[in-house]
């Protein structure tokens, strides 16, 4: 098994926007509100690596800028038309400076879910609560219902992520919290093979993203789980 690194291009696209570039603080308060994300055109990074790092900037934008629509998308059930479009309205042009971001809708709740367990910590660490209250993680899908093949899949994943904390919390946590795509997280991913495989069946072999394992692990560690009844499917 191995992590493998993909853009992923889909249905949602900010386009630039005019805004400031600098940080500004908040009315009111001293928190910091992010600048606009700018696109890196630096030769050296892979455009993986670029479409990592901005879609993990545009998210901390979002997070910072528009904590209502965030938590207002995150506190509703996944699929159908008013989730994506809450989903949808937690990207905004005010969160581009420059260029265009395509990704996958699931990578963008991921990429806000990574973004919100940072904060979450940052604000542990002075002593102090931050962030929406969510409802756990639940991994029981009633078959009778006629789950969809998203959320089985999505079920399936949360369940691997779950599974990769119980074996190895603290270095699921390192990689979330190290910044995105740096060596460091690299390194801190990599650790998580050995776990990675050991919640995946016998004989199955897997190849995942790197966006897609941390968004995972980042929505288990922000909202907590309820206890699995069932073991880890196998993801298709």
């Amino acid at each position: 098994m191995r992590l493998a690194s993909a853009i992923f291009f889909a249905l949602f696209c900010a386009a630039p926007a005019i805004a400031q570039r600098h940080a500004k603080a908040e009315t009111g308060s001293l928190v910091p509100i992010p600048a606009p994300v700018r696109v890196s055109e630096n030769p050296k990074l892979s455009d993986d690596v670029r479409a990592r790092i901005a879609t993990a900037e545009f998210a901390r934008c979002s997070v910072a800028r528009f904590p209502d629509r965030v938590e207002r998308a995150l506190s509703l059930p996944k699929g159908g038309l008013a989730y994506w479009k809450a989903l949808e309205r937690t990207a905004s042009n005010e969160c581009m400076d420059s260029g265009i971001i395509a990704m996958r809708r699931p990578l963008l709740r991921g990429a806000l879910f990574v973004e919100l367990y940072r904060r979450r910590w940052d604000a542990q660490q002075r002593g102090q609560t931050w962030g929406p209250s969510l409802t756990k993680v639940s991994f029981n899908i009633d078959p009778l219902t006629h789950p969809s093949e998203d959320a089985m899949r999505d079920n399936e994943l949360l369940s691997l992520g779950n599974c990769v904390i119980a074996k190895d919390e603290a270095s699921a946590r390192n990689a979330i919290l190290l910044p995105t795509a740096s060596k460091g997280q690299e390194a801190a991913l990599m650790s998580l093979v050995p776990s990675l495989g050991g919640c995946i069946p016998a004989g199955m072999k897997l190849t995942f993203s790197r966006p897609v394992i941390e968004a995972a692990i980042a929505e288990v560690l922000y909202r907590g789980a309820e206890t699995p009844t069932v073991q880890t499917a196998g993801i298709k």
